[in-house]
């Protein structure tokens, strides 16, 4: 799911059907923390709601991973690191994914180890290798990130996400105590993914939704609602088109809009982003079935979430951007990092009548300069945080167009 702006939403989570090894190998080969401390904290870096730690494979290459509620299996994304580490494979298999296409090839790897900072290490693990790079990720993110890592370490620990601090911290669950001033959630873990029930409230009404939404901790939105999957959500009447990320099968198009509102335990946030796929977009093989929809990393990001699996447990606390408005992108551009050290901005989308389009933008423009600043010395995740930052800010861009440079000049409009 993997766009990182609000149009680059990272639905990454719903993107794979894995093979998983069964518990007791899990339990048998899975992480642990060396010495039998009771926890490690590490700090990690965050991308557009994202969290991402470095892992080290085979004792070789330490690369980034986005830690992700919604996978199972670790998987590596560019099958050239695995060339470079020489990994042998048993098998091939074709998943399914969001987009277009129906299916792609993965490679299974056995026999690796994977390890995190502060002694943690799994033996004897599977990792999935990408055929190709279907993701994209360092083109979406702006940043060398090579992987995804989820159920295998929610499994054996007690993860604690800290956004205030950039820390996470990873507790053994047997001598875990729960903590005092946070509020639990039941959770429910079904085919390795978390589930809460929530109340929704789509438009202004008292009128509220109980619905069941996955907890998605890979994904950059706030909030995903599939009315083809729960006939009680509906789109509101205020929206627009827009490109919500990119899925193993391509792309991902559909609707983005406000709802009134989301409680969770005593936490309500109002006027929430949420994208609402189109009708297809998922096929029947990786159809959800038995939920609404997902809550991403721009809605976690305000609560410093807990989550204990033993338990079936979810403990939250208010961060602070617990009240921190949900704004979407305020340009209309669609952008993504390329070049040496990803170090150009290139213009992969305008939307039609948006203020870059009506600035005369085009798709396929290289961005060097904005606001002053030369494109390479701005982080992807800068530029996305800047173009949905205020109502009527001016943006400023020196662009290359067929090795011409320009000069292009607009302000960011509220779309939604």
């Amino acid at each position: 799911m993997f766009k990182l702006s609000e149009k680059n939403y990272f639905i990454i989570s719903l993107l794979f059907f894995l093979i998983l090894s069964s518990q007791s190998f899990a339990q048998k080969f899975g992480f642990h923390i060396n010495n039998d401390r009771k926890s490690v904290t590490i700090p990690f870096e965050e991308y557009n709601n994202l969290v991402v730690i470095p892992v080290t494979i085979n004792n070789t290459f330490t690369v980034k991973f986005i830690v992700d509620t919604g996978v199972q299996n670790a998987i590596l994304t560019e099958k050239v690191l695995a060339d470079l580490l020489k990994l042998e494979y048993k098998r091939k298999i074709s998943i399914s994914g969001p987009g277009l296409a129906d299916s792609v090839t993965a490679l299974i790897s056995n026999n690796i180890k994977l390890s995190i900072p502060g002694g943690i290490v799994a033996n004897n693990r599977s990792l999935l290798v990408l055929e190709e790079d279907y993701l994209q990720l360092k083109k979406q993110m702006g940043v060398e990130i090579y992987g995804i890592i989820g159920y295998e370490l929610f499994s054996q620990f007690v993860v604690e996400f800290n956004y205030d601090k950039k820390e996470i911290t990873f507790h053994n669950p047997e001598t875990y105590k729960s903590k005092k001033r946070f509020r639990q959630l039941p959770l429910s873990i079904e085919r390795t993914k978390p589930y809460i029930q929530t109340q929704l409230g789509l438009e202004q009404s008292d009128q509220y939704n109980n619905v069941k939404l996955m907890i998605d901790s890979g994904a950059s939105h706030g909030l995903l609602l599939d009315p083809e999957e729960d006939e009680l959500i509906s789109i509101p009447d205020k929206f627009i088109t827009a490109g919500l990320g990119k899925g193993l099968g391509g792309d991902i198009r559909g609707k983005v809009g406000r709802v009134q509102e989301i409680k969770l335990s005593d936490f309500t946030f109002k006027k929430v982003i949420a994208s609402f796929p189109d009708p297809g977009v998922y096929n029947k093989n990786i159809k959800r079935g038995a939920r609404s929809g997902t809550i991403g990393g721009e809605l976690l990001s305000r609560l410093n979430p807990i989550y204990d699996y033993f338990n079936n447990t979810i403990y939250l606390r208010k961060s602070k951007n617990y009240r921190k408005s949900f704004d979407f992108d305020m340009s209309g551009l669609q952008i993504s990092a390329v070049g040496p050290n990803l170090s150009l901005i290139t213009i992969d989308d305008v939307m039609k009548d948006s203020p870059a389009d009506r600035a005369g933008i085009k798709k396929g423009d290289i961005i060097k300069k904005l606001n002053g600043t030369p494109s390479g010395y701005l982080e992807l995740s800068q530029v996305f945080t800047l173009l949905r930052k205020k109502d009527n800010l001016k943006i400023r861009l020196k662009i290359v167009r067929n090795g011409t440079l320009l000069k292009k000049c607009f302000r960011l409009k509220r779309l939604i």
